[in-house]
C-alpha cells in the first residue's frame, strides 16, 4: 500500500499505519521488526507509483526532530590548507561529501582558543560538500603540534532522513597541522637574553645574569613573530624583588653638594613606571652574599590570557662585611697644624694619631665587577653643640647647619665633602677638633668651653660598572665631587654612628703639658674604643651640608630646643 505526499500531510503524517516517510514527504519507508526503534532497523523504501520497494544498507535511524537523520558517518576528503599559523586566525575549507545541510564540527589539538563553523548557524545545500571554517591557535603553541577535525552530519532542508553510503575506508576526520615560527620573548641585559633563563650558574659572565648590588639593571622586552613585532594589548612588569632603586641623584652644582637623593621605584622616569617594554633599577642588597632574584614581565595579546616571562638573576654583594673603627682620646693643642696660632681642642692627635679611622673587613663578590671597583665613605654631622662659659654669664651655640629657619632639632648634614673618601686610595679617618678663644669680638672673656658632636658614617660599594669608568670620587686639591661616568651607583652596606666632646678650661696662664693657658677638663677624658658597624640598607640622604673643619655656630643666652 503506497500513500502520496497529500496523504502523509494530511492524514498521519511522518510515521503512519506502521510505515515511516522521510521529510520529503515522496519516500514510503517499511521497517521491520519494530518500527518504533532506532537500534538499525532493516528499512526499505520506494518511490509513489512504483510496483516493487528498493532495497537500502542497513542504517542507523533517529526517530527525533523532523525526520529520521542517518548515522553513518560523513567523508572528508581534504583540508586546505592544513598548515595553521600559531598567534592567528586561519580560515580553512573542508571538502568531502554526506556532510548534510548543517553538519557540526569539532577541533581537538593544542593551543586552539576558538573556531568557527558558518554550516552550523546558517544550513546550506552547499554545507553537503564544503565546510569553510576559521581557527585560532594560541601564539605559544608548540611548533608541529597536531589538531583534530571531526566532522558530524547534519540533516537535510535542514534535518531529515539523510543517506550515506557506509562503504569500507570512509571516515569523518581528519588531522590538521599547526605550525609556527616560534613566538619569540626577549628580555635584553647587555645584549644577552635573560628570558626564561631558569637558574643561571655564577659567576659566568656569558650568561648575562652575574650581577652585582649597585649596577644598572636595564632590560628591554620584545615579542616577535616571524621576525616582526607583535601588537601587545598590554605590558607591565612586576616590581622587582628585595631592596631597590631607581639611582641614587646627588646635586653637584655646588660644593659640597647640598642633597643627595634615592630615586623611588616605582617612579615617573623613563623606564621606571612598571608599564611599558622597558624597566631600569639597581638593587642594594643581595641578602647573605648571593641571592637569586626572578623579575617577572608580564604581556597580552589581543583575544588571549595574559603571559608571564621570568628573567632570573644571581645578586652578589660584600659578604660578611665588618668595619674596625678605633676611636682616639681629646686633647688640647697649639694646632699650628689645625689653625695657625690658635689653641685647640682636638680628638686624637690630627695628622699623628687619628681621632677615628675605619678598616674594612669583607669577603668579596662574585660576578662581573669592574677594575675600579671601591668603598665609598659618607658622612654626616648629626648634630653639634657648643657651651661657653664667659665672664658675661653662659653661652649656648650650635653649628649654623643645625639651625632650621623656623627652629626645631637638628636634621643630619653631610660633613664636607661627597663621597667623604674611597678605598683605595686612603683609608678614611676624621680629627673633629674646636679652635679654642679667649675673647670673643664682643670683649666677653672665654673661661671654659665644652663641645659635643656626633657623626654617622655610611660604607658604600661602588660596583664601578662597565669596566674602566670613573666612579664618584673628591678632587683632592678643590674638595669639589668627582663627577662619575659610571652606569653604576653607590650601594649602602651600613652605617658607624659615634661622636666625640670634651671641656677644655682657660687656666689664664701657660701649661707645660699642652703649650696653652688650657687644658682639659673632660668627665670622660679618654674616650677610645671600637664603633660599632651596623648592617644596613639606607642611603646616606641629605638636603643641606657643613664646610669642611668645624664650621660657624649661632649661639645665644639661653639653651637651644
Amino acid at each position: 500500500m503506497f500513500y502520496t505526499y497529500s496523504d502523509i500531510v494530511y492524514d498521519c503524517g511522518e510515521y503512519c499505519d506502521g510505515y515511516w516517510y522521510d521529510a520529503e514527504g515522496y519516500s514510503l519507508l517499511s521497517t521491520t521488526p519494530d518500527p518504533t526503534n532506532a537500534n538499525w532497523p532493516s528499512i526499505e523504501y520506494s518511490y509513489p507509483y512504483e510496483d516493487e520497494p528498493e532495497p537500502v544498507y542497513d542504517q542507523a535511524l533517529a526517530m527525533t526532530g523532523s525526520g529520521a537523520t542517518a548515522w553513518a558517518p560523513p567523508v572528508i576528503y581534504s583540508v586546505n590548507p592544513n598548515q595553521w599559523q600559531a598567534g592567528s586566525t586561519t580560515t580553512f575549507t573542508i571538502s568531502g561529501a554526506g556532510f548534510g545541510y548543517s553538519p557540526s564540527l569539532s577541533i581537538s589539538g593544542t593551543g586552539i582558543t576558538g573556531y568557527t563553523n558558518p554550516c552550523a548557524s546558517s544550513p546550506s545545500s552547499s554545507c553537503d560538500s564544503t565546510i569553510v571554517a576559521t581557527i585560532t591557535i594560541d601564539a605559544s603553541t608548540p611548533a608541529n603540534s597536531q589538531e583534530t577535525i571531526t566532522v558530524t552530519a547534519g540533516g537535510q532542508n535542514p534535518s531529515g532522513f539523510l543517506p550515506v553510503d557506509t562503504g569500507p575506508g570512509e571516515q569523518n576526520q581528519a588531522t590538521a597541522q599547526a605550525t609556527t615560527t616560534a613566538l619569540v620573548v626577549s628580555i635584553l641585559f647587555n645584549n644577552h637574553n635573560v628570558a626564561n633563563n631558569a637558574n643561571p650558574p655564577c659567576p659566568d659572565s656569558t650568561n648575562g645574569a652575574c650581577v652585582v648590588v649597585g649596577q644598572q639593571i636595564l632590560l628591554t622586552a620584545s615579542v616577535t613573530l616571524n621576525g616582526q613585532p607583535v601588537q601587545l594589548q598590554s605590558q607591565s612588569w612586576d616590581q622587582p624583588p628585595g631592596t631597590i632603586t631607581g639611582g641614587y641623584t646627588i646635586d653637584t652644582t655646588t660644593s659640597p653638594p647640598n642633597s643627595g637623593q634615592a630615586v623611588p621605584i616605582p617612579g615617573t622616569a623613563n623606564c621606571q613606571t612598571l608599564q611599558g617594554n622597558c624597566l631600569m633599577f639597581y638593587w642594594v642588597e643581595a641578602g647573605n652574599g648571593s641571592v637569586t632574584r626572578t623579575v617577572n614581565y608580564h604581556f597580552t595579546i589581543a583575544g588571549q590570557p595574559q603571559q608571564t616571562v621570568p628573567a632570573t638573576f644571581q645578586v652578589t654583594a660584600p659578604a660578611n662585611v665588618t668595619v674596625n673603627a678605633p676611636t682616639n682620646s681629646t686633647t688640647v693643642t697649639s694646632a699650628s697644624d689645625v689653625k695657625p696660632g690658635v689653641p685647640a681642642m682636638i680628638n686624637g692627635g690630627y695628622s699623628v694619631n687619628p681621632g677615628i679611622s675605619f678598616t674594612p673587613q669583607y669577603t668579596g663578590p662574585q660576578g662581573p665587577i669592574g677594575t675600579s671597583a671601591e668603598f665609598a665613605w659618607v658622612q654626616f654631622r648629626a648634630g653639634a653643640n657648643l657651651n661657653n662659659q664667659l665672664s658675661t654669664g653662659p653661652q649656648y651655640c650650635r653649628m649654623s647647619a643645625f639651625v632650621p629657619a623656623a627652629g626645631g632639632n637638628p636634621t643630619p648634614a653631610l660633613d664636607g665633602s661627597f663621597p667623604y673618601a674611597v678605598t683605595p686610595p686612603s683609608r678614611p679617618n676624621d680629627n673633629p677638633y674646636y679652635a679654642l678663644q679667649a675673647q670673643q669680638p664682643s670683649g666677653a672673656l672665654v673661661g671654659e668651653s665644652q663641645i659635643s658632636e656626633s657623626f654617622t658614617m655610611y660604607l658604600m660599594f661602588d660596583p664601578a660598572l662597565p669596566s674602566g669608568c670613573t666612579p664618584w670620587g673628591v678632587n683632592q686639591i678643590s674638595g669639589a665631587t668627582i663627577q662619575s661616568t659610571c652606569t653604576s651607583n653607590p650601594v649602602p652596606l651600613g652605617t658607624i654612628t659615634w661622636s666625640w666632646g670634651c671641656d677644655a678650661i682657660n687656666t689664664l696662664m701657660q701649661q707645660a703639658a699642652t703649650g696653652t693657658n688650657w687644658v682639659v677638663a673632660c668627665a670622660r677624658p679618654a674616650q677610645a674604643g671600637n664603633a660599632t658597624f651596623i648592617a644596613g640598607n639606607s642611603f646616606p640622604l641629605w638636603t643641606h651640608s657643613t664646610p669642611v673643619g668645624y664650621g660657624a655656630y649661632s649661639c645665644k643666652g639661653t639653651p637651644f630646643n
